[in-house]
C-alpha cells in the first residue's frame, strides 16, 4: 500500500506542476500533463526535453526524480516542492539557489 500511495502521489504531483517555471535567470522549465519536461537556458538558448522522468521518490513533501539529458547518458535531479516550486540540478540537492516559479 505504501508504495503504490507513493506511486500516486508522484503521478499527481507531476500531473499537477503542468506549466511554465521561470526562475531568477530567466531559464524556464515546461512541464507537460504527460510529464515530459523541457528546460531552456536563457543565455545560451540551450533546450532539453526529457520525455520521462524516472527514479522518483517522495521527500519533504514534495517529489524528486531525475531529469535525463536528451544529449547524452547524464541526468539531473529535480525537484518539485510542496509550494509548487521547482528546483533543478544541483538547486535541487544543495539549496534553493535558482528556484523556478510558475509563470501560468
Amino acid at each position: 500500500y505504501e508504495i503504490c500511495a507513493c506511486l500516486v502521489g508522484s503521478e499527481m504531483c507531476i500531473r499537477d506542476s503542468a506549466g511554465t517555471y521561470q526562475n531568477d535567470l530567466g531559464d524556464t522549465i515546461t512541464v507537460s500533463p504527460s510529464g515530459s519536461v523541457t528546460r531552456v537556458g536563457a543565455e545560451s538558448g540551450y533546450s532539453d526535453t526529457s520525455s520521462q522522468l524516472f527514479n522518483g521518490f517522495a521527500q519533504d513533501g514534495g517529489y524528486v526524480a531525475g531529469f535525463a539529458h536528451n544529449d547524452g547518458p547524464t541526468s539531473d535531479p529535480i525537484f518539485f516542492d510542496s509550494n509548487g516550486q521547482i528546483r533543478f540540478g544541483s538547486d535541487a540537492i544543495y539549496g534553493r539557489m535558482h528556484v523556478y516559479n510558475k509563470l501560468d
